[in-house]
């Protein structure tokens, strides 16, 4: 490193970069990495230290050792699982959602369908989520993908995610997938192709990804 240089703060040692990124929440976290190309590099490590102090400050030891983000193997991905999780405010009132945003339950009300988005929307990128669905499916239990306009909840019991056009939904169940409320038979790998057609394509603002219908008897 350049000594004349060295009082810049772009070309400051990575020490003192982590000293400083650490104290910093995640958004500003974010905004420095669009400084300059060392910083990125620097905050773009997931296991520096600025990722583990976030996790220590937003996660417990326990929860960070929890099945849930023990897989994930760098502090930033723990973070970035915990930003990508379910949404409590974005949620049929059926529906808590628990354990910081990776589990929900729906309380056993009769006669409704109800959903959940995630915590962020997205209009480029591939995303990747692992789902476990630890209870029987029930009469319709739908993933899929919508805009923050589609509805989050109706009365009585009915195919929800892709009743519009804001939507699109796979119901697991019947193996069809749903779009302004036209089913279409087809197969495993045809659904999941569709549902990733749509998720790129869609002209509708922000998409939440992954939403999920739980319908039980």
């Amino acid at each position: 490193m350049d000594v004349c240089n060295a009082s810049l703060p772009q070309h400051l040692p990575d020490l003192v970069l982590d000293i400083i990124f650490s104290n910093l929440k995640l958004s500003d976290l974010y905004s420095c990495m669009l400084v300059c190309r060392n910083w990125n590099r620097a905050i773009n490590d997931g296991s520096s230290e600025p990722w583990k102090s976030i996790c220590r400050r937003e996660l417990t030891k326990e929860f960070l050792e929890s099945d849930h983000l023990s897989p994930l193997k760098s502090h930033k991905d723990k973070i970035r699982a915990l930003c990508h999780s379910w949404n409590p405010d974005d949620c049929s009132k059926n529906i808590v959602v628990e354990n910081r945003g990776f589990t929900f339950v729906r309380n056993l009300i009769a006669e409704s369908t109800d959903m959940v988005r995630t915590k962020i929307g997205y209009n480029t990128g591939k995303h990747t989520w692992e789902i476990t669905w630890i209870e029987p499916l029930g009469t319709v239990a739908m993933i899929g993908v919508s805009t923050k306009d589609a509805p989050l909840r109706c009365d009585g019991y009915e195919q929800l995610l892709g009743a519009n056009k804001y939507s699109w939904g796979w119901n697991l169940v019947g193996n069809t997938l749903v779009h302004n409320a036209i089913p279409h038979e087809s197969s495993l790998l045809f659904n999941i192709t569709i549902l990733l057609m749509a998720l790129f394509l869609t002209l509708f603002s922000f998409i939440n990804i992954l939403v999920f219908i739980i319908l039980h008897h």
